[in-house]
Parts: C-alpha cells; sequence; structure tokens
C-alpha cells in the first residue's frame, strides 16, 4: 500500500496476492477470450441445464494452482511466487515503490494434454492430487499429473509441454442426449480413483478410472419418472408413487456425498443427496465404492446401533397385527446383514483405517430411492428459482443441507431423523403375508420419509439468474463460500452450530425435562442466523464478468485466503481470518443459556461492569417476542359445557375450570416477564447511550489537542517498514524450517529415483525391453509370413547332421 510520501512504503509477506493476478497464467489470446465468453454463457433459453453445469476452471494442488483455458490446463507453484516476493519486497521498501516485473522469472508449465479437444469446463482433482478431472458438456476425462512441483525425471514435449497421460471416460456414453451436469471425487475410495458423474439423462454414474473407463462400476437412475429408456425394465411402486412424465420439473440437477468416514459417523458417508430442479431433495444409501476405506470403528459403531433398535423391537413382543413393526425388524436385518457382509471384508490399512469391498454382498436388491425429503420450518413469499447446487455439511451437533437456487437463494436444512440403508422390493410379489411384500409397503409409506427443517433462507439479492455454486471451506466445516454471476459470499452457520452445542451439553448433563424444555425455548428465541460476508462483487456498474471459479488456499506458509477467478480471466484475492480458539461459544464450562441472562441482569444494574470502555449491551441483540409468544392460548370448551345447557358441577368440571385458569394465569405470568425484560432492556440501552456519547466527547478532544508533526509523521512510515522487513523476514524463517522438515529428497529417495530412472532406461531405452519385443514381434511376423508361403510345400525331413548343426548354431546364439 502507498502512502502520501512516495519515498515509503508499507509491504507485507501476503502482499503476494494482489500481484498473482498479473501472472501470465492469466493471459488470453483475443480467440480465447471469445471462446470463454461463448462457453460460460449461462442464458442459453434453449438449454434447460444452464444454470446447473459445474462451473469451475481453477483448482488447488498441494501448492500448485492449476488453471484451464479453453482445452489448455496450466499448472503454476505459488511456493515459487512467494519465494521471489520474500526476496524482492525489502528491495521495494528501500526503493519507495514497486512493480510487478518480478513475476516474469517465475515460469508456469502447460499440461500436454492433444486428446482434449474439447472446451473445459469445470477441473476437479481426486484425493491423492495424482489425477485431474476435466469435463465439457459431453466430455469427461482424467489426466495424470506429474510429481507435485515437478521433478527432473518429469519429461517434456517439443514445445516443451509437459507430457501427462489421459483416457477418456465413458467415450460412448456422454453426448447431446446425457450431456455432463456435475462430477464428483468418492471420499471413500480406497485408490481415489472413483468418478461420479451426473449427466442429463438423470443417470447417477460412478467410475473407477483406475479399472474400466467406459463401463460405469455402478450407476444409479435418480429420476421419478419411469420412461428413461437407459434401464430396459422398470418397475411400477406400491404405495406412494409419481406420475410419468412430469417434466423438468423432476429432473436431477446436483448432487453431493456425504464425507468421509469417521469413528462417530453414521450412514451418512455411504449417503448421496441430490435435488431436483423444483427443490425437492432425495438420497440414496448405501452407496460407496467396491474397495472403500473406513475408520474401523465405523462398522462397529453402526452394527451396535443396529443392534439395539432390534432389540428394543424385539422387547416389544411382535405380533402379526403390528406391520410396521414386523417390516421395521426386516429392514433392521437386512442392514444388519449388510454390515456382516463388509465386516468380513475388511482388511487392516494404515493407522486407524481399513479396506472394505461392497462388491460380494448378498443382499439382492436394488438401493431405495428415498424421498422427497419431509421439510419443515419457517415459511416464506420467496420466491425460489431453479435449483443449482446442493452441499452436505457434517457440524459438531448436527448435519445441514443447503441448497442454492439460481435467482440467489440459499436455504439452509437441518436434518431430523438420518437416512438409513434402504432397498428396493421386488413388485411381483402377491403373497401379503410375504415380508417382503410387507417391507416394500412400509419403505414406500410417507412414515419413513426422511425429514429435515428448513433454518433460514438467505437471500443474496443478485439481479439475474445466474449459475450458483457452493464450496466447502476447508479448515471449518461450518463455513461455506458461494459464488455466481455477481461475486463471492461467505456463509458462516457457526451461531447455529454452537448454540446446537450448548443445547445438546445440557440434554447430556442429565438435567430434567423441564430445565431441558425452559433451554430449548431459550435456543429458539437466540439468535441462530448465518453470518453473511460478500468477499468480491463482480457486479459494480452492471460489468458481465462472472465468477467462474474459485479455490480457498489454507497453507501455513502461502496463506489463508480466497482466489477468485472471473470469466476474463481477471483474478480477485481476498486474504481470510483466522478463528482464535477462545471465541467459540462451545469454550464455556457450564453450558447454560441461564447464564447470559444473568449477566446481562447484573450489566443492567450497572454494577458488575468495571470497564468503562466495555459495552453494557450483550454480544446478541435484543429479541423483540413475537405473536405467538405474546398471544394467549386458545381455549377449546367441551361440547357438554357450551349452549344454553345447564351447568352441572361436578369434578370434571370443576377440574376444566382449574386447568383453563391455570393456563391464562401462566400467560398474564409471561407477559408480565416480557414487560419486565423490556424495562430492563429500555434502562441499559438509555446507560449505554449516555456512556457512548461521553467517549465520543473525550474522543473528539483528545483528537483537536494532538497535531501529529512532520517528524512524528516519518517515524511512523518507518516504523511500518521495520514491521514489513520483520513481517517478511519471519516468513523467510518459516519457509526454511518447513524446507528442513519437508526436504525436497532424502539420499534414500535419491537413490530410489535413480533406481526407478534405470528400470525406465531398461524398459524403454535404445537397448531396452521395449525395443526388443518390438524386433521380436517383427521376427515372428517375417517367419509366420514365410511359413505360409512354405506350407503348401512338400516337407522336408534333416539329417541328423543337419539336425546337429542347427543346435549347435542355437546353443552358439
Amino acid at each position: 500500500m502507498k502512502t502520501q510520501q512516495q519515498q515509503h512504503i508499507a509491504v507485507l509477506p501476503n502482499d503476494w496476492l494482489e500481484y498473482l493476478g498479473k501472472h501470465r497464467i492469466f493471459e488470453l489470446k483475443p480467440t480465447e477470450s471469445q471462446q470463454v465468453a461463448l462457453t460460460f454463457d449461462r442464458d442459453n433459453q434453449f438449454d434447460s441445464f444452464a444454470q446447473q453445469y459445474d462451473t469451475r476452471i481453477i483448482v488447488l494442488r498441494g501448492n500448485d494452482l492449476i488453471v484451464a483455458v479453453g482445452s489448455q490446463l496450466r499448472i503454476l507453484d505459488l511456493n515459487a511466487v512467494k519465494d521471489a516476493w520474500i526476496n524482492i519486497a525489502p528491495q521495494f521498501i528501500d526503493a519507495g515503490k514497486t512493480n510487478s516485473d518480478w513475476l516474469l522469472d517465475i515460469p508456469y508449465k502447460t499440461l500436454a494434454t492433444p486428446e482434449i479437444d474439447f472446451t473445459i469446463e469445470s477441473i476437479s482433482v481426486n484425493g491423492s492430487g495424482t489425477l485431474l478431472a476435466v469435463s465439457g458438456q459431453q466430455h469427461v476425462a482424467v489426466v495424470c499429473l506429474p510429481t507435485l512441483g515437478f521433478s527432473h525425471i518429469t519429461t517434456y514435449s517439443a514445445e516443451g509441454h509437459v507430457k501427462c497421460d489421459v483416457f477418456i471416460v465413458g467415450q460412448e456414453t456422454y453426448d447431446e442426449n446425457a450431456r455432463v451436469i456435475k462430477f464428483l471425487w468418492h471420499p471413500l475410495s480406497e485408490t481415489k480413483t472413483h468418478l461420479m458423474v451426473l449427466s442429463t439423462d438423470g443417470v447417477l454414474r460412478l467410475f473407477d478410472v483406475s479399472g474400466n473407463i467406459n463401463e460405469p462400476e455402478q450407476l444409479f437412475d435418480l429420476t421419478p419418472t419411469f420412461g428413461n429408456t437407459i434401464f430396459t425394465k422398470r418397475r411400477p411402486r406400491r404405495g406412494i408413487s409419481v406420475d410419468d412424465d412430469l417434466g423438468s420439473e423432476e429432473e436431477a440437477v446436483t448432487f453431493t456425498v456425504g464425507g468421509k468416514s469417521e469413528k462417530e459417523s453414521a450412514w451418512e458417508p455411504f449417503t448421496v443427496y441430490f435435488a431436483l430442479r423444483n427443490g425437492d431433495i432425495y438420497a440414496l444409501c448405501p452407496v460407496l465404492p467396491h474397495n472403500s476405506v473406513l475408520h474401523d470403528q465405523h462398522l462397529e459403531s453402526l452394527a451396535c446401533v443396529i443392534d439395539a433398535k432390534t432389540n428394543r423391537l424385539l422387547d416389544q413382543k411382535l405380533n402379526d397385527a403390528d406391520s410396521e413393526s414386523k417390516a421395521l425388524y426386516y429392514l433392521l436385518r437386512l442392514q444388519s446383514q449388510w454390515i456382516g457382509d463388509l465386516m468380513e471384508s475388511i482388511k487392516p490399512l494404515d493407522g486407524n483405517t481399513v479396506v472394505v469391498n461392497s462388491k460380494d454382498h448378498c443382499i439382492p436388491f436394488d438401493i431405495q430411492r428415498q424421498g422427497p425429503f419431509k421439510v419443515e420450518g419457517k415459511k416464506d413469499n420467496t420466491s425460489c428459482g431453479e435449483v443449482s447446487d446442493i452441499l452436505f455439511l457434517k457440524t459438531e451437533s448436527a448435519n445441514v443441507i443447503a441448497l442454492a437456487f439460481s435467482n440467489g437463494i440459499i436455504k439452509t436444512h437441518l436434518l431430523g431423523a438420518q437416512v438409513d440403508a434402504q432397498w428396493l422390493m421386488p413388485n411381483d410379489i402377491k403373497d401379503k403375508e410375504d415380508w417382503k411384500y410387507q417391507l416394500g409397503l412400509f419403505l414406500f409409506s410417507a412414515d419413513v420419509l426422511p425429514k429435515a427443517t428448513v433454518q433460514e433462507t438467505i437471500d443474496l439479492n443478485v439481479k439475474t439468474t445466474t449459475s450458483v455454486m457452493l464450496v466447502q471451506d476447508p479448515l471449518y466445516n461450518d463455513t461455506f463460500y458461494v459464488y455466481h454471476r455477481e461475486g463471492l459470499h461467505r456463509l458462516a452457520i457457526t451461531k447455529l452450530v454452537d448454540n446446537l452445542t450448548i443445547l445438546e451439553k445440557i440434554f447430556s448433563s442429565g438435567k430434567n425435562n423441564h430445565e431441558f424444555t425452559n433451554a430449548l425455548q431459550e435456543w429458539s428465541a437466540k439468535d441462530n442466523s448465518t453470518e453473511i460476508q460478500c468477499l468480491i462483487d463482480s457486479s459494480i456498474a452492471n460489468t458481465n464478468d462472472p465468477l467462474i471459479g474459485i479455490v480457498i488456499i489454507t497453507d501455513i506458509y502461502l496463506t489463508y485466503s480466497t482466489l477468485g477467478l472471473t470469466q476474463s480471466y481477471k483474478l480477485a484475492a481476498v486474504e481470510l481470518g483466522l478463528r482464535s480458539s477462545n471465541t467459540s461459544t462451545t469454550a464455556t464450562t457450564t453450558p447454560s443459556f441461564h447464564d447470559t441472562n444473568k449477566t446481562t441482569t447484573s450489566s443492567c444494574d450497572g454494577k458488575s461492569s468495571t470497564n468503562n470502555s466495555a459495552s453494557l449491551l450483550t454480544d446478541s441483540p435484543y429479541t423483540v417476542p413475537s405473536s405467538t409468544e405474546l398471544s394467549q392460548p386458545k381455549i377449546v370448551v367441551p361440547s357438554e359445557y357450551t349452549g344454553k345447557k345447564e351447568i352441572v358441577i361436578t369434578e370434571n368440571s370443576l377440574l376444566f375450570v382449574t386447568q383453563a385458569s391455570e393456563k391464562l394465569y401462566n400467560s398474564i405470568k409471561e407477559l408480565a416477564k416480557f414487560k419486565v425484560k423490556a424495562e430492563k432492556r429500555l434502562a441499559i440501552q438509555q446507560l449505554e447511550l449516555s456512556r457512548q456519547v461521553e467517549d465520543i466527547k473525550k474522543l473528539c478532544d483528545r483528537i483537536e489537542q494532538q497535531n501529529i508533526q512532520e517528524e512524528q509523521r516519518e517515524k511512523i512510515l518507518a516504523a511500518a517498514q521495520s514491521h514489513g522487513k520483520l513481517a517478511l523476514r519471519v516468513d523467510s524463517v518459516l519457509r526454511k524450517v518447513m524446507g528442513s522438515y519437508l526436504p525436497e529428497l532424502s539420499n534414500d529417495e535419491k537413490k530410489w529415483v535413480e533406481s526407478l530412472e534405470e528400470i525406465q532406461k531398461t524398459m524403454n531405452g535404445d537397448r531396452g525391453y521395449q525395443k526388443r519385443i518390438e524386433m521380436l514381434k517383427s521376427q515372428v511376423s517375417t517367419l509366420q509370413s514365410r511359413t505360409t508361403q512354405l506350407s503348401g510345400q512338400k516337407e522336408v525331413h534333416l539329417t541328423s547332421a543337419q539336425l546337429a548343426s542347427v543346435r549347435k548354431t542355437l546353443d552358439e546364439q
């Protein structure tokens, strides 16, 4: 940042982010600019999925920044950029001015991928950082990335590009009728090679790109209608059904997965959540790759929960009339059998993880599509557009689904009862006593539909219909980002999660139901709203330059920041702030909502606050009681006490009058409490107003008294320069420390690389095995042709002398 004196500038370690957008990796040719503008025009009225295509052309692989330009892939080492900045920044401080010429010395690499002959619209790196999935509307490809940071064994093409192997996935699957909407790497994959792809034909395909790249390992039909020609056999539903040909509103447009397997996980890691265009949410469970990595205690804890549910049902002494309990028992037995099959296939892996194989489980039924979710909660008159994206958030106290709409509306849903494993029962069973028939009816009843509650509806005030994408923060599981045509927003549900955690601790502390009910009521009255922060605004002056991708950097040396790339390939960098460990409300030793109220009361008296500069108001704003809280309960008079009938004083009539009077009395008491709270709040605000006026007067007096001289200004600027140099030195030392703990290659690793090079030379050298195999193949083909020519001639027998001569010649060779 520049000051009024040009010879003095203040430079900080993370200022390199301001210059990163000027790097050559973001330069476009005129033809490339036109192609990008045409590709990412999401206003196409002839494509009903224009608002749902996943748009993400910038990703991070460790410290490597990968950017897609047309059909080209470019990679930049961000560590090299910051290293160069750390070295050049002190010179800028001494010179009193800065420039971006230092970026010219930092090259970027271009991947040689001639097989990618389409415009890339979305890219994603797998969990191990070795594979990059890229997609156009009708293509999916996987690129084998070079080693992180590149190495001396990296091979280059004649143009200087890095050679990479490319595999086209589902080459005969994706076309005009099956365009790619979204893809994700499955987090449970053992080899990190399982790619899930959703296309416009409503089918979710799970490919194992380390095996057969043309045929999916598994596929799932997500469409409610049953006229999809990709499945030759369709089975009509029993129970609740959806009419055929419901139109585009019933198309599956986005999906997400339930995250990694952990010790306390339930069915979420095995669940795929997807949404229809009209906003209905569905789930599939269990869905996982054939070879998956799980926490070693995940399956055990899940099996214990299933056994507990089963034993509770058996304790109720099931009878033939209780069909729902019997059906639930059958479902629990199927789940137990599925868990048992997985546990039999367990193979230990590193640490506390195991590998399971789900291919050979003995459940002979297809997976049931569960939904739509029964959504309850806050009703609003906000008109939502089409669903654009969905995101699953697993927090400490609750599971949340965020749903993004094309008009900038974001809905957060609290999931109720967890989604569990369900299977589709055959419909050709006529015997109503058959357990499969009873279970089929039970699974299609409305009572077993998954439940969710709308916690909040957020309007980002997007002016035009746009594609809205969701990205979770890598550090904080209660934070996610929303990017769209007009900018980037950061949303944090921290208040909700922290308050739910306190409520959960109160429930676990064993307090009686009355205290917990009071805590629950106070929780509902607290501020649980989402914190919204606009990080990038690309809608200034109505410029049509939407964001087409973001990345979040979380490296300790680089920074904690977000990078947003616009359609014109302009980079916007925003540095983010880390949270303090002691700011969370979950750190309170005695979790109680009553503590806050007590603090407010003592502050109201003005005796507990010893710091005059501290605000007298609480952290959360005062909440006006709602109309439902102030309204009196409606008392329904029984029919025997209404009309012109003579009221007979009996025990029941006296009990009714007593209960009705008690309700009215309690209502009056609640109104009196609200009155006292309002009066106390008013008194606090009056005291706070007087205090703030007094403080402002003192500040004005101090400003008038102080007159900063030029000499003092010079000292301040010199201190800023010293601070900048010290900060740069700190980062330089940090880089050296990281290098000492993470060296490039140890001696053993260098020997191993040299042995690999020798093996590669032995295989692919001028006299390597590959060349010898080719020579042998040519000799064999020559011999075969000669044998064919001689096959028609008379058979010639060699003499014993001739045979001995041939053997001697062969032995010498």
